[in-house]
């Protein structure tokens, strides 16, 4: 419960990020929406997401369905466009309660007005880029007061005292959080959520929204339509959570049930006042507002932690991050929506971002250029990657695939701080002498990071150690932070610090360098033997210690051997720059981790070229990748360019040509006979080595012959399937077209669907082809029949489809509905 002094009462209570009343029931705000500049969406604790309801056609305006009228928009006309033709203010959801004349006896009224909202505007007032806000409302209005003495107010988002009013005065509180221009997080703090929905009683389930809804689910949409007062859907596909005209009960408070004047309870779904001498007012009905969020939703990420050890010229990065799978915002009294598992990469170096009008660098980010992603394996909603660059970054970028407005498969990026890794070997404190011992280190052993344990100190750069005496009570846990961004945090234990010293063995860095499968030769095979490091050569206080291997190296394996040396071989064909972690155990002391740097200079490998066959028609452009079954021992991406050695003047290639990839774009000449042709090649790699020769053989044909076996849609389930056979089979493309129908356009019969692309397919190997999609809405033209399409759609149905190949052929095959 909350208690407002009558000096606040008359004033707008605009509060930012900490508002004292806030709920947090706002879980997620979406990707801006560069048409406009909001959010594209706000998301619930229940996950129901909303979007802000710009209008998008003249019947949604006329008829309020988001709250705003015609008036509201400069022209009076839909669509809305930015800036010109665009409302200063916009909805994401309303729910609003109450009556202009309470009565309060002796022939007088009361004006009692509840209003609870996310709110689009601008700050200071008139349409301006770059001024965009959007704010919770929750708005209380009682006037005139008819009584002296206290009023209590009863919302579905908490009741609130109003104490020491005076009769024929005005009570106006209104409390906007999120009113900081572009700072759109702000409202996820308001005392507004989860969005309140219809619901035939207070408090009860859910009601399908607008046009879902059906007869007899909603008795209060149900007299509506009886009497005429339902409002005409606006069509377009569109779902609202409730008829603006509908006054009735809703659901979604998360307060319990309140115990009113008198003992009685109340479902909090409610607008209630109470005032002195017994005055009440209730009511629950509600008029609601607001339009689902119909995309894909990209999963909510967060970087737990990215850090990097390195030494000498040996670096490494590790990071983590917990993620969430894409999902739809789900719909109202409908089944859980399906899930993707989002997928995490990131990249060695800072994401580029957008420039703002000013030059200033701001989101939306980019992948930075020149830069290869580094995936990341996940456990659940946990992620980890590990790299080791040449060269550290000053920052790195995390990519998350993720989806646009229109459900299509994309990419986000997030710029992510880096700093080092930092290592707490003990964090002590003993009771008897009250001395707390920290030892800790940073994992940058080339420059010299100063450690800070907070609050107590700074880790002496020599010892490791930090120890603070005369401390009565020791905090339960250290946290260490380091000037080179790094932080870690370790629970104290207890124990005896005798003088304030441990004396441990002290391991020291080793560096080692190698060639690539230990010869200056390319190589088919690895290293004959290991490479073995004596590691302890350097180390003190280590003398009948144990070396145990605390970081696998990546490019190759470790292990100990039975003298206490490290046994290293490298995979085949790896170089670069490795690590191997290691400590050393005397009896019960632990030395820190040192690292063995190690360094493996490349040796290029020779690429190998394989024969290939392939299919072509003469007189039209073909393509072929002979990389396509190729290989290199460096990797794929080391295969750099095709040289032609013996052409064909029959299929048009000449000898000597080279081709970037191995994609080979050739035209046999129109007066090729058909049959089969060859020319030769080498697989040239990045380093100009050569592959030995490969031979291509190609069957010329005189034309494209293309079959369909079916072309259906599946009205029950909105999913075209259609399929057949090409011939010659050379992984060509084929489009499939609309052949004919005839649809309305604002009512008339005069849209031609003749041409209109449906889909695409691809022609393998064996010359088969598949066309699958799976509508994610069946409203409008992809949509053959007028089954779950909008009313009246089709004025004729389109009766054939046309398959055409980038090769030239084409076949006509009938559509199929069942």
């Amino acid at each position: 419960m909350q208690i407002f002094k009558p000096t606040l009462l008359a004033l707008s209570v605009c509060l930012g990020l900490h508002a004292l009343s806030a709920q947090a029931e706002l879980a997620r705000v979406g990707p801006i929406d560069r048409a406009n500049g909001y959010p594209q969406w706000y998301q619930d604790t229940t996950g129901l997401a909303l979007d802000s309801c710009v209008i998008l056609n003249q019947t949604e305006l006329s008829g309020g369905w988001c709250l705003l009228l015609p008036q509201d928009v400069p022209g009076g006309r839909a669509p809305e466009v930015f800036p010109g033709a665009f409302a200063d203010e916009h909805f994401y959801w309303s729910a609003n309660a109450g009556a202009g004349a309470v009565p309060v006896g002796n022939g007088q009224t009361m004006r009692a007005q509840l209003v609870l909202a996310l709110e689009a505007a601008f700050g200071t007032g008139p349409v301006a880029a770059g001024d965009q806000v959007v704010f919770t409302r929750l708005r209380i209005r009682l006037d005139p007061l008819p009584f002296d003495g206290s009023y209590t107010v009863y919302t579905p988002y908490g009741k609130f005292e109003f104490p020491d009013q005076v009769a024929g005065g005005r009570l106006f509180f209104t409390e906007d959080i999120g009113l900081t221009p572009g700072g759109f997080t702000e409202a996820l703090n308001g005392n507004v959520g989860p969005f309140l929905l219809p619901s035939p009683t207070p408090g009860g389930a859910e009601l399908p929204p607008i046009p879902n809804l059906k007869p007899g689910q909603d008795p209060f949409y149900d007299a509506l339509v009886a009497g005429g007062g339902a409002t005409p859907y606006p069509g377009g596909g569109k779902k609202y959570i409730a008829d603006p005209a509908r006054l009735g009960p809703v659901t979604g408070s998360p307060r319990p049930d309140y115990v009113v004047r008198g003992g009685a309870t109340r479902n909090a779904n409610i607008f209630r006042v109470e005032g002195p001498n017994g005055f009440v007012y209730e009511t629950t009905d509600f008029a609601l507002s607001g339009r689902l969020y119909d995309g894909a939703i990209a999963g909510a990420l967060h970087v737990d932690r990215a850090s990097y050890t390195r030494e000498g010229s040996a670096n490494q990065v590790n990071v983590f991050a917990t993620a969430f799978p894409i999902t739809q915002g789900r719909t109202p009294a409908g089944p859980p929506p399906a899930t993707v598992a989002t997928q995490l990469s990131y990249f060695d170096a800072p994401c580029t971002p957008t420039l703002d009008a000013n030059g200033n660098p701001a989101p939306p980010y980019s992948a930075p250029a020149n830069a290869a992603a580094n995936p990341m394996s996940a456990s659940g909603s946990r992620y980890f990657g590990r790299s080791a660059p040449a060269t550290l970054p000053s920052g790195l970028c995390v990519r998350a695939n993720t989806v646009n407005a229109s459900g299509q498969a994309s990419s986000s990026y997030l710029p992510v701080q880096l700093g080092d890794q930092i290592l707490i070997d003990e964090a002590i404190y003993d009771p008897s002498s009250r001395r707390l011992s920290v030892a800790a280190r940073s994992g940058d052993r080339v420059a010299a990071q100063v450690l800070t344990v907070s609050g107590l100190g700074t880790i002496d750069a020599t010892t490791g150690r930090l120890v603070v005496d005369s401390l009565l009570a020791p905090p339960d846990k250290v946290t260490v932070l380091s000037s080179g961004g790094g932080l870690n945090a370790l629970q104290v234990s207890l124990g005896n610090v005798a003088g304030g010293v441990n004396v441990l063995p002290l391991a020291q860095d080793d560096a080692v360098s190698m060639h690539e499968d230990c010869s200056t030769a390319p190589s088919s095979t690895p290293c004959a033997a290991p490479v073995v490091i004596d590691v302890l050569a350097n180390d003190s206080n280590v003398a009948g210690g144990t070396v145990s291997i605390t970081s696998a190296p990546l490019l190759g394996t470790a292990t100990v051997t039975p003298d206490g040396r490290i046994a290293y071989t490298p995979k085949l064909n790896a170089n670069g720059n490795d690590r191997i972690g290691y400590r050393v155990t005397v009896g019960n002391q632990v030395s820190n981790e040192a690292g063995v740097a190690i360094a493996i200079a490349a040796v290029n490998d020779t690429p190998t070229a394989v024969n290939d066959t392939t299919q072509a028609v003469r007189g039209v452009a073909n393509v072929v990748n002979v990389f396509a079954n190729d290989s290199d021992p460096d990797g794929a991406g080391d295969l750099a360019r095709a040289l032609i050695v013996t052409g064909n003047a029959s299929l048009g290639i000449v000898s000597g040509a080279s081709y970037g990839g191995g994609v080979v774009d050739f035209t046999p000449p129109a007066t090729t006979a058909a049959g089969n042709y060859n020319f030769t090649y080498r697989a040239v790699d990045q380093a100009g080595a050569q592959s030995a020769q490969a031979t291509v053989t190609v069957t010329v044909s005189a034309g494209e012959t293309i079959t369909a076996a079916r072309a259906r849609y599946t009205q029950s389930k909105g999913r075209w399937d259609a399929s057949g056979t090409a011939s010659p089979a050379s992984g060509q493309t084929l489009t499939l077209r609309y052949a004919d129908g005839l649809y309305r356009v604002n009512g008339i019969c005069s849209g031609n669907a003749n041409g209109t692309a449906v889909g695409t397919a691809v022609v393998d190997a064996a010359g088969a082809w598949a066309f699958d999609l799976s509508l994610g809405s069946t409203v409008g033209i992809l949509n053959p029949s007028n089954t779950g399409n909008s009313a009246g759609f089709w004025c004729t149905l389109p009766r054939n489809l046309r398959v055409t190949s980038s090769l030239g052929g084409g076949v006509t095959v009938p559509i199929t509905l069942k």
